[in-house]
């Protein structure tokens, strides 16, 4: 199932929010290690869990893949990168002091 349902995104989207978009997954079978293999990685994926303390189970756990944009931060500069870029154009660039 997906949050927000459709008709909330389109209500939450038409007041110009941007709006997180998730779905749950019953993987009883599967860990968080192996749904993120089976996503396939890639640049600037990531898996975050909530392990603390040597636990051997976390609470909860984040996959990204493909993302639409990296914002990288190294000796006080952002530098922000958008792959998903309207018409198909190359990735565009910016930087902050």
């Amino acid at each position: 199932m997906y949050h927000p349902s459709r008709d909330e995104f389109v209500t939450a989207a038409a007041q110009g929010n941007l709006i997180p978009v998730y779905r749950e997954l019953c993987a009883d079978a599967d860990t968080p290690v192996s749904a993120y293999a089976a996503l396939g990685g890639g640049d600037y994926s990531f898996l975050l869990e909530s392990v603390v303390g040597g636990a051997t189970w976390a609470a909860y756990s984040f996959v990204g893949v493909a993302p639409r944009a990296v914002i990288t931060c190294r000796g006080g500069q952002a530098h922000a990168t958008w792959f998903d870029v309207e018409g198909g154009g190359a990735p565009r660039t910016a930087e902050w002091p």
